[in-house]
């Protein structure tokens, strides 16, 4: 199910003058984050929002539009209309994209990194960040542009300098036990196609074990405990077929092979 999409405007208490347009699902949140962000930016919305904030008043706002799908035709026909209407609007853009092709400056690239740099986020934060996700699906014309991207390699190389960053944040990463068992959980009564399994053979077939590997896998096996079906399963594998001793075939012993000749 598609969700709702509105289109709205943030207007001046002062003057009743339509300052900027834009969209979202949930419009009394955004403008709050918009109300919330104004002094950690610089741009002449927040300097007009910390203008009012100063006055101890806050933007009204007013919905414009709503449905759903595509929303971006939309937010561009407002903002058109108001920037004909000479409405002093602080959109950055012509809307459709957010800020997709508004370029930031050197100076704000790095401010907005420093500003970002060590920063951790709260568990209740990643919380809300998981939430938000938890349940929401792609649309098929999106799991369809990430499959082909994919398959053609074509804006998914990995810098070395990428490669190495991701080793160092991964190096001594350790699982907790509720995270374990999530996984394992998850895993549990999954089989792999036979596709699947020819990859990943065709992937380990040639490749040598480390002795440090070898060692780990070694004390990892150390002490466990086969099930009875385990073990059954081992020997049907292994078992090689009885074969006679006098003309080599398999399925019989040498004393009912049919070329012994009885008396």
């Amino acid at each position: 199910m598609l969700r709702k999409w509105y289109i709205y405007c943030l207007v001046d208490p002062r003057t009743n003058e339509v300052r900027y347009v834009g969209w979202a699902y949930n419009v009394e949140k955004r403008v709050r984050d918009h109300v919330r962000k104004a002094r950690k930016q610089h741009n002449h919305k927040a300097s007009w929002l910390v203008q009012l904030e100063n006055e101890g008043l806050r933007p009204l706002y007013w919905v414009l539009e709503s449905g759903t799908g595509n929303w971006a035709e939309a937010e561009q026909r407002w903002i058109a209309f108001y920037r004909a209407e000479d409405a002093q609007l602080t959109n950055l853009t012509d809307g459709g994209e957010g800020i997709v092709g508004y370029v930031f400056s050197a100076e704000i690239r790095a401010r907005m990194s420093a500003a970002k740099r060590g920063r951790k986020l709260s568990p209740e934060h990643i919380e809300k960040v998981a939430g938000s996700l938890r349940g929401r699906k792609r649309s098929r014309d999106v799991v369809q542009k990430i499959t082909k991207a994919r398959r053609s390699g074509k804006g998914w190389s990995v810098s070395e300098e990428t490669k190495e960053k991701i080793r160092q944040t991964v190096t001594g990463f350790r699982h907790t036990v509720e995270a374990k068992a999530k996984i394992a959980a998850a895993g549990r009564g999954r089989k792999h196609t036979d596709e699947a399994k020819r990859k990943q053979a065709e992937a380990k077939k040639g490749k040598p074990l480390t002795a440090e590997h070898k060692q780990k896998l070694s004390e990892a096996k150390r002490g466990r405990t086969l099930s009875d079906e385990h073990k059954q399963h081992i020997r049907e594998s292994t078992r090689h077929p009885q074969r006679c001793g006098l003309c080599g075939k398999p399925g019989h012993k040498r004393s009912t092979c049919p070329l012994c000749k009885r008396t």
